[in-house]
């Protein structure tokens, strides 16, 4: 069977899935971050504003202004959160058709089908819409706008940059997309309007968006500012390199005596210059933890264990966690072992735009290095370590047949060379 047909009758499974998934899951509770976001939205709902508001000031941090407020517009549409799931899955096919045109851009079109398989393979992907997490919209806007700088066109500029902007409001780390795509721009000589058509749109965003936050709260700020929080988690003496509000506890450093009387704003600048200076002490400690935080990142791909394997409060026992960790773990590792043979391949092609594909994958790796690590936040990445799979599996397909041939064709040729001595 071709790939092609293959690609479809996967996705035609894969599809089925996500339905299921969201008929056996659409009553959960929503848990930590994905109830915080419901909370925030809800509490905007009542008082028939958008996030954030002036009820937020004295919060610890603005959380992912972007999600929220697209939360508030389910509220406002629907009445509910009942329709975000079905909203995942169709963003879910967004991501789908980006990958795929990636892979096609980057590679060739098998690759890019053997993308598309691998994506669907992941258990997390058919399971992730039923959560109200940041992951999918982010990732179907973020390769939304890098498709459309592809193109080459001023309108797909234009919309691109707009893209980078709603990515950054919904997860602040659209840098380490933004930064290789204006790499790749200018190595492969897009003209200086190309750079005002892509960034205009960008600024003017955060401009528009910055000023209704400081009408509302007092402060200019157009994205989350959990930077500080992050960073203290990360940047402390009892630091494991995971996440951990311990940090926070009375007599610890990230405690503020009478926090109530802070602003947001003012929080996460303390944090942060607490941070800084344990930073400048202990530089030692913080750089021997970074490759901990980089392995608790990349570690498995079940993230989901807090959101979906509970029962009415309980956690499922030890030997369905080790079931789930097997059925998330093997697609994942699989997949993980062929992007790192595909490395040693890119390093013989030494192909520019091949390095470039692979720099938001290293700088979001290091950026969360910097601050704590958890399985969920590789999620953003993982189109890099598809694409990368894919090549080399094709290769390894490519390679097989050329193996089946030259043996066919070496008897082929011994049975010719027989009959012709027995005439």
């Amino acid at each position: 069977m071709k790939l092609p047909k293959i690609t479809i009758i996967v996705l035609i499974i894969w599809g089925l899935a996500q339905i299921i998934c969201f008929f056996l899951y659409k009553d959960i509770t929503q848990v930590s971050d994905a109830q915080t976001y419901r909370n925030l939205a809800l509490q905007c709902f009542d008082y028939q504003t958008w996030y954030p508001d002036s009820a937020q000031i004295f919060s610890d941090y603005i959380f992912n202004p972007g999600y929220v407020n697209y939360l508030i517009l389910h509220l406002n549409f629907f009445n509910s959160f009942a329709f975000v799931p079905v909203f995942n899955i169709i963003f879910n096919f967004l991501i789908i058709f980006e990958l795929f045109i990636l892979g096609k851009h980057f590679f060739n079109k098998n690759s890019a089908f053997i993308a598309v398989i691998l994506f669907c393979a992941l258990p997390t992907n058919a399971l992730l819409p039923v959560v109200n997490l940041t992951e999918i919209p982010f990732l179907a806007t973020a390769l939304g706008a890098i498709c459309l700088v592809r193109k080459k066109r001023y309108l797909s500029l234009i919309f691109a940059g707009a893209l980078f902007f709603i990515a950054n409001w919904i997860r602040p780390i659209v840098i380490v997309f933004l930064l290789p795509v204006l790499l790749y721009m200018f190595l492969h000589k897009f003209n200086v309007r190309s750079y005002v058509f892509l960034l205009f749109p960008l600024i003017i965003s955060i401009f528009i968006i910055g000023e209704y936050t400081k009408i509302h709260t007092g402060y200019f700020n157009w994205q989350a500012t959990s930077g500080g929080l992050n960073l203290i988690i990360g940047a402390n003496d009892g630091m494991n390199g995971r996440h951990s509000t311990i940090v926070f506890r009375k007599g610890n450093m990230g405690y503020i005596e009478n926090k109530e009387r802070f602003t947001y704003t003012e929080r996460d600048s303390i944090w942060k210059s607490r941070s800084i200076n344990w930073i400048r002490e202990n530089s030692v400690k913080y750089a021997e933890y970074i490759p901990l935080k980089i392995f608790r990142m990349w570690r498995g791909d079940n993230f989901l264990y807090g959101n979906l394997l509970q029962k009415d409060g309980k956690i499922i026992p030890k030997k369905q966690r080790i079931f789930s960790d097997v059925c998330f773990g093997l697609p994942y590792y699989l997949i993980i072992s062929m992007f790192f043979l595909s490395l040693a391949l890119l390093w013989k092609e030494k192909d520019k735009n091949l390095f470039i594909l692979l720099l938001p994958l290293v700088l979001g790796t290091l950026l969360q290095g910097l601050i704590y690590g958890s399985p969920r936040y590789h999620y953003p990445y993982m189109p890099v370590i598809l694409i990368f799979a894919a090549w080399r599996i094709e290769i390894i397909i490519k390679n097989r047949k050329k193996f089946y041939i030259s043996k066919l064709s070496v008897r082929f040729n011994k049975s010719t060379l027989y009959l012709s001595k027995k005439e």
